[in-house]
């Protein structure tokens, strides 16, 4: 008689075997995304609960969501967190962070603000850098030579060929155009 015929091969499975292999093959399920988002914060001394899960370039934190429409997809852990405690976000609209901290997710750290309202919020901050002449990057010619174009009294053709940009962009230095500020 073989270990087979008698159940004791270690290969044949029985009903409780198959019952804990059934389990694991399953996919798991889909909880609440504020639940397991909530296993992953860790409340930090400024009152920002920051989330130490799965974060975007930005710092935002993000967690797969079931949309309305029954399909899975991505979504801000601040977002998931604004709508458990207020409701919908209105469409076209921003969930903003008083605290400037994108993996914090503290519902008394969120409000709700449009695009402008948000780069308003920014801009009021300090947060938002616009670059103007040689800061800018694009920049081929600096502060002293814009000054310096602006008092020559060469023309526009001259000083191209001088500087090594165009005619345009003399012309538009010396009629102050381009580079204001200076």
């Amino acid at each position: 008689m073989t270990l087979h015929r008698l159940g004791r091969c270690p290969f044949t499975r029985t009903n409780e075997t198959r019952a804990l292999h059934d389990m694991k093959a399953r996919k798991p399920t889909m909880s609440d995304p504020y639940e397991r988002l909530m296993k992953m914060v860790e409340i930090a001394s400024s009152g920002c609960w920051v989330f130490k899960g799965n974060l975007q370039k930005k710092g935002y934190g993000k967690i797969k969501v079931k949309g309305k429409d029954g399909k899975y997809r991505q979504d801000g852990v601040h977002r998931v967190v604004y709508r458990k405690f207020y409701g919908d976000i209105p469409e076209g609209m921003h969930v903003c962070h008083h605290c400037d901290n994108p993996p914090c997710c503290n519902p008394k750290h969120l409000f709700i603000g449009s695009n402008r309202d948000n780069m308003m919020d920014r801009k009021n901050k300090g947060r938002t850098f616009i670059s103007f002449g040689e800061l800018s990057g694009h920049c081929k010619l600096s502060t002293e030579q814009v000054t310096s174009i602006r008092s020559d009294p060469r023309g526009p053709s001259e000083l191209a060929v001088v500087y090594g940009v165009s005619k345009s962009t003399i012309s538009e230095i010396k009629n102050k155009t381009s580079r204001k500020h200076e």
